[in-house]
């Protein structure tokens, strides 16, 4: 009887061991629970400004909040950051992503978002040739998929696309894609 207790002992204890020397060889991908990532479609395609933060729930499971920003001179350019006949001037854009397999937080993923944007939506009234500005701001519920790569020292990239429905002002552009493709970093 002793000798089954002291053998039990000995595995349960070798195998706390083992667990705790493999969660401390873990890459630093694999422990830490933030990441903080800037959107390189603003910079190259909308002339504008997007961080996103993500917070790791757990390994499948993470909650996050993007911000957009237009740049104020905006009198020539055509900024169409999110949706596809209106100029979006601010959003911001909390979302919950859920990872596909059994990697920690990383590789193909599926995501719920809000979205609250403002800008101004180009209509056509009356059958006119000419083109009238509206301003709106309104609420959307969308989804999107998406792919982050991640090195073991925590750099990533991060791109997707996400669809969205706006629910409220009917002065404002049914649909708005979010392209997404971030650089960043999980601490």
């Amino acid at each position: 009887m002793k000798k089954t207790f002291i053998i039990i002992a000995l595995i349960f204890l070798g195998k706390i061991g083992l667990s705790q020397e493999n969660s401390t060889n873990l890459p630093k991908r694999d422990t830490q629970k933030n990441d903080l990532s800037i959107n390189l479609h603003p910079f190259a395609i909308a002339e504008g400004f997007s961080i996103n933060y993500d917070r790791i729930l757990n390994k499948n499971i993470s909650i996050g909040i993007n911000l957009f920003k237009a740049y104020d001179d905006q009198n020539n350019i055509d900024n169409r950051d999110i949706d596809i006949t209106g100029r979006t001037s601010f959003s911001i854009i909390p979302n919950i992503k859920y990872y596909v397999g059994e990697r920690f937080a990383r590789r193909f993923y599926v995501q719920g978002l809000a979205m609250i944007s403002s800008g101004q939506f180009i209509t056509f009234t009356n059958n006119s040739p000419t083109a009238r500005e509206i301003d709106f701001t309104d609420v959307a519920l969308g989804i999107g998929i998406g792919d982050k790569r991640i090195l073991k020292n925590g750099i990533f990239i991060d791109f997707g696309i996400a669809i969205a429905y706006n629910l409220i002002n009917k002065n404002s552009p049914d649909l708005l894609a979010h392209p997404n493709l971030s650089v960043g970093y999980r601490f």
